[in-house]
């Protein structure tokens, strides 16, 4: 699936992943670092998709980035729902 972010997080290098990775004690996926690297979260635009076989929609209001924002700050989102995430999402 190709989409476009609009209203990022503004730019982060990889200093900023490195401190991230640390301060949760997690090792993040590569694709997930490169989107953050490109990207640092933000708003999809266009928000809705349909599943593989148009059974259902759904939408994505937005994606976690490194913020001051906590709301959408990966690392206090990850904080505060680390105990309801399948333990394979991250590697420690």
């Amino acid at each position: 699936m190709k989409f476009v972010v609009k209203e990022s997080f503004g730019k982060i290098g990889d200093s900023d992943i490195r401190k991230l990775q640390a301060s949760l004690n997690v090792n993040l996926p590569l694709d997930y670092i490169s989107f953050l690297l490109k990207n640092n979260g933000g708003r999809p635009k266009k928000d809705t998709f349909t599943t593989k076989h148009d059974e259902y929609s759904s939408d994505v209001q937005f994606f976690f980035g490194i913020t001051e924002r906590a709301i959408y700050d990966l690392a206090s989102c990850y904080k505060t729902f680390s105990d309801r995430l399948p333990s394979s999402s991250f590697s420690e």
